[in-house]
């Protein structure tokens, strides 16, 4: 377990951190992070960012922590599909649709019928 924590913040820092590390400061702050979200799927999924922050501690931020709220509600969402399934029963009455007559010679029998009725 605790060698799986330290590879998923391994993973955070070199994720997001570019050029200098402070590897002590930024895994304490990885592990701070994984306190709150902690699936590897998450933070392996997470899009990269435009502008990489100097530090992880932005994710400590307001900003940073709107970012990651957003993004795992987002992860969280399921989109499967909901199985239906039909009763064998009917539950309304049918509608009864009267066909719209194909040709001249059929209209003009639907409309001699309802005239004489």
């Amino acid at each position: 377990m605790l060698k799986l924590r330290h590879k998923l913040c391994q993973l955070i820092v070199k994720k997001y951190i570019n050029g200098n590390i402070n590897w002590p400061r930024e895994i304490k702050i990885a592990q701070k992070l994984i306190k709150k979200f902690n699936s590897f799927d998450f933070w392996n999924n997470l899009k990269e960012l435009k502008d990489p922050p100097p530090s992880l501690a932005w994710f400590l931020k307001p900003e940073g922590k709107a970012f990651l709220l957003k993004e795992y509600e987002n992860f969280k969402l399921s989109f499967e599909k909901e199985k239906v399934f039909l009763n064998k029963y009917k539950i309304g009455k049918d509608k009864k649709i009267s066909k719209k007559p194909k040709n001249l010679l059929s209209f003009i029998k639907i409309n001699t019928k309802i005239d004489l009725n």
